[in-house]
């Protein structure tokens, strides 16, 4: 039977200054790649990001909007975090997009050193430098962490709140003395995921209240949770807000936040993204890499080792809310990433040898479904990496196509075949995770900063951005835009553009002849002309562009109009 380190061989649950030092450089290097070269995303970042400069404009800092309409699908809090930023940062509502992402940077690198401290205390000190390393290195963090928008800060909200759930159920077993510091922190982290992203913090917390409870017949340890306490802290953080939100728009951010988005979502598909069950665990390979198989190894022997408090307490953690995400109609990949740290703490203490390797008969071929996974996986972005940068304008096969094909292949043959046998994995972990994490930070390096800002197709607003410059007819032209209308056109041309249909452009260049210059999609100009010729209006095309609308996976043409002199 194989060995595995009792708890009390891994008493040491804290980290020193030092290693919190290293984790936050690795994953400043992990995360930096492209945050400053890559134009606004759309369409959430450009949502989020517009309405944080429409706050610093009007110095409006209670109401949401975009342009003229209400933004109220999410709270104030990611708002005020990118006013605060820009603020700071002296350029205010003209600040670059890169300085909107530094909040999402931020909570990232907090995330991953929370996760850090989170593992420690299950897991020991050493597992938690290794969860911590497993989470800076996935994709969809990194992704996250060069996005201005609400799921990174979500994320260490979520690490912060489950951490300090963890240390008192973990000290309630052993019967421990329980102050108030992790319960204050607790209902901190509630309180400002909600102000964040609303109820999705409380969910997960709550599922995994639920869920230890039920699977231990045990509840009074909640009361370390000191509710009462606890509930007062959180309301006064996100209440002030809230009632002042509502009583000025007359109950309408309630209505849409929980009618118009929550409920929607929980029910149909919003904006084409309804997917069915399965979903989340298909896409957690891609979004998991490079240590999406490592997990699945991982999650096995943590099942056979679920009567572990440890243990137990992740997988309350991550069973019942995955299940929920993969019944809610509504999915994208971003919105299970909460549930990663719980993945990656029962994968490190599998690797740091606290839980027991997984009966090889019993889960074979589970392990080799995921091999042929891993590497269909890995074949797919070599064959993006080298497909992809042409038709996006990126140009042909070069150095940084290689780097990151180079890196695929080598995370690809790392995590399949003899190079996953147990002893392996589970002498030196961190050698094979630090492997693993430099190819993925090469292929992030080649990604980010070398092959994406490169496809110039892909930019389309930033284009457009430049043309209105050189062509604008009055220093103060507003731009009508029909059939492209992304909210980064708002950022990268001003808040008064106007995004809207063929006959809305039409009209606005008919109510200023001389000043007035529109920009019209190929789709839509048959009824843009047509509006005009009604008014016995005649236009000149001034230039035209082409590229590929990622945000409707649309290869477009757009052409310039001003009316005839």
């Amino acid at each position: 039977m194989e060995q595995v380190q009792t708890n009390s061989e891994l008493r040491d649950h804290r980290l020193n200054a030092r290693s919190y030092l290293l984790l936050a450089m690795f994953a400043l290097a992990v995360f930096l790649p492209g945050l400053f070269d890559l134009p606004p995303i759309d369409r959430d970042e450009a949502r989020f990001v517009q309405a944080s400069r429409q706050m610093m404009e009007s110095g409006d800092y209670v109401d949401i909007r975009f342009q003229e309409e209400s933004r109220y699908k999410k709270p104030v809090g990611i708002y005020w975090l990118q006013v605060a930023v820009a603020q700071v940062h002296g350029g205010g509502a003209d600040a670059p997009i890169w300085v909107f992402r530094l909040v999402s940077l931020t909570g990232a690198v907090v995330a991953v050193l929370l996760t850090a401290w989170a593992a420690a205390g299950l897991f020991g000190a050493r597992a938690g430098f290794l969860a911590a390393l497993l989470l800076l290195g996935c994709l969809l963090l990194g992704v996250e962490a060069r996005l201005a928008k609400t799921d990174a800060v979500l994320l260490a909200c979520v690490v912060l709140a489950q951490g300090s759930l963890a240390r008192l159920y973990l000290a309630a077993r052993s019967g421990a003395g329980i102050g108030y510091g992790n319960a204050l922190l607790f209902w901190l982290a509630m309180g400002v995921a909600l102000l964040v992203k609303g109820p999705i913090a409380p969910l997960i917390c709550g599922l995994t209240l639920v869920t230890l409870g039920f699977w231990e017949r045990r509840w009074r340890w909640m009361l370390a949770l000191r509710p009462l306490i606890g509930g007062l802290l959180a309301s006064v953080i996100v209440l002030p807000w809230l009632l002042a939100v509502s009583l000025q728009s007359g109950g309408a951010f309630l209505e849409e936040s929980l009618g118009g988005d929550l409920l929607a979502k929980l029910f149909q598909g919003q904006e084409s993204h309804g997917a069915p069950p399965g979903y989340y665990l298909l896409s957690f390979w891609i979004a998991a890499w490079p240590f999406g198989f490592l997990a699945l190894v991982g999650l096995l022997a943590a099942w056979q080792r679920r009567s572990d408090p440890a243990v137990r307490f992740c997988l309350a953690w991550l069973l019942p809310s995955w299940v929920v995400f993969e019944l809610v109609m509504t999915k994208l990949p971003h919105y299970t990433l909460p549930l990663y740290p719980a993945i990656f703490l029962l994968l490190a203490g599998y690797l740091r040898g606290t839980i027991a390797a997984p009966e090889k008969t019993r889960w074979r071929p589970a392990v080799k479904v995921g091999w042929i996974l891993q590497a269909v996986l890995s074949l797919l972005l070599i064959a993006a990496v080298i497909v992809v940068p042409p038709i996006a304008g990126g140009g042909g096969f070069n150095g940084w196509s290689l780097m990151a094909a180079a890196a695929v292949a080598v995370a690809g043959i790392l995590s399949c075949g003899p190079f996953t046998d147990q002893a392996k994995l589970r002498t030196r972990p961190e050698r094979r995770v630090g492997i693993l994490l430099a190819a993925g930070f090469l292929f992030y390096l080649g990604a980010y900063q070398g092959m994406l800002p490169r496809m110039s197709a892909l930019w389309l607003s930033p284009q457009i951005a430049r043309a209105v410059e050189s062509l604008r007819p009055c220093p103060d032209s507003r731009l009508a835009a029909a059939g492209y209308t992304e909210p980064s056109l708002a950022i990268l041309v001003g808040t008064n553009t106007l995004l809207g249909s063929a006959e809305a452009a039409a009209a606005y260049l008919i109510e200023s002849p001389k000043c007035g210059i529109a920009v019209v999609e190929s789709r839509a100009e048959a009824s843009f002309m047509a509006a005009l010729s009604e008014n016995g209006v005649n236009v000149d095309a001034l230039t035209s562009l082409s590229g590929i609308n990622y945000s409707r996976g649309q290869q477009v043409t757009l052409t310039f109009y001003r009316i005839r002199q």
